[in-house]
């Protein structure tokens, strides 16, 4: 298999996103170029227990400080977490020349991410990824934490120098969990309205025999780097195209505590329905996305669930809280004919009738 690079040039840094298969020595051999006086690891306790040899490797190679394992859930991740780990920092004398090594999914690295950015005003962080969501939504860009009940309200925008996708990772993940990780590139080739890369995901739902990990992550870095790159800092709306599926995703995480990828596929079909009813979505896209929606439902199956909890008062209160919105207006990324749009200040009662909808939605 042959090895793949993205390459995003940002104002402050040049991230490097490298994804392949049996990439050990050649993450090692990459971070010591960089020439580090420590390096610490932040690390899912799951990836440890799966591939002991290979962290062995890594902290014998990298002379490795001090490990932090950390046992990820939505509401570890917290500025309280990352006091911690910025002690253990603090403990082992680690300086502005020091890396942080995040070893793990999307939590992990958000909380690397966001303690990089903050000791001592910055310093290099990289990112390993270990599940297929973290490989396909990296970090680009920006590190955020939750604060509260807010989910990703503190946060900078940074980027790791180095992101690794070892596909020798997804090996031991589950069905699940491939799933889950899927609704993001979904998400991304809604953006660029790409049917052939839909439909190549509706087979793999299908049947799992297409294993074609590769091409997903790398086409999904290619599209979220176009995103972010033009728009570093979040000011002129293209990287808003990210948050596509979002808006009612973050309050379902919040509400209902299910796993990212889920929120996603179900906030996706939320905005379709919305999308419809503003007439930006034709009825044929509409159908081609709640066909795919439905193969992720069989599969996730919780669309019923999430239904039944739904009050719409306070979906909307999360609503007007959410990041994108602003002056008491309701703003939302809306997949169209043609990719995405931003729609600022949606009348309330549009969509108050998109939720019922949703509601009564059967797929």
């Amino acid at each position: 298999m042959r090895n793949k690079k993205v390459t995003i040039k940002l104002p402050y840094i040049t991230e490097e996103i490298f994804i392949g298969e049996k990439m050990l020595d050649f993450v090692i051999s990459k971070i010591k170029s960089r020439k580090y006086d420590k390096h610490v690891l932040i690390v899912d306790v799951n990836a440890k227990i799966d591939r002991v040899e290979y962290f062995n490797k890594l902290i014998k190679e990298l002379n490795v400080v001090d490990i932090v394992i950390l046992h990820p859930t939505p509401n570890y991740k917290s500025f309280k977490e990352c006091e911690k780990i910025i002690k253990r920092l603090i403990n082992v004398k680690a300086s502005r020349n020091s890396c942080l090594i995040s070893v793990g999914g999307g939590y992990v690295s958000d909380i690397t991410g966001y303690v990089a950015s903050n000791y001592m005003r910055g310093v290099d962080f990289v990112q390993i990824s270990t599940t297929l969501m973290s490989m396909v939504d990296s970090v680009i860009g920006k590190v955020a934490i939750n604060f509260g009940n807010n989910k990703n309200l503190l946060g900078s925008f940074y980027s790791p120098k180095y992101v690794f996708s070892d596909l020798d990772f997804l090996s031991t993940l589950k069905k699940d969990e491939k799933v889950l990780g899927l609704s993001e590139v979904w998400k991304h080739a809604l953006i660029r309205r790409d049917d052939t890369v839909i439909k190549k995901m509706e087979c793999y739902l299908s049947n799992f025999s297409n294993k074609s990990y590769l091409d997903f992550i790398y086409y999904s870095m290619k599209v979220k780097a176009s995103c972010v790159a033009p728009d570093y800092n979040d000011k002129n709306g293209s990287h808003k195209a990210l948050s596509l599926g979002h808006t009612f995703a973050n309050f379902l995480e919040k509400k209902s505590e299910i796993r990212h990828g889920a929120a996603v596929m179900y906030g996706i079909i939320f905005v379709a329905i919305l999308s419809k009813s503003l007439g930006k979505l034709s009825l044929k896209n509409y159908n081609q996305i709640i066909r795919t929606a439905r193969k992720f439902e069989k599969n996730i199956g919780m669309l019923k669930n999430i239904q039944n909890d739904i009050e719409i008062e306070k979906v909307l209160d999360s609503f007007f809280s959410d990041k994108i919105s602003e002056k008491n207006s309701l703003n939302f990324v809306l997949p169209t004919n043609f990719g995405y749009f931003i729609y600022k200040d949606v009348p309330k009662n549009c969509v108050v009738d998109a939720l019922g909808a949703f509601k009564r939605l059967s797929l």
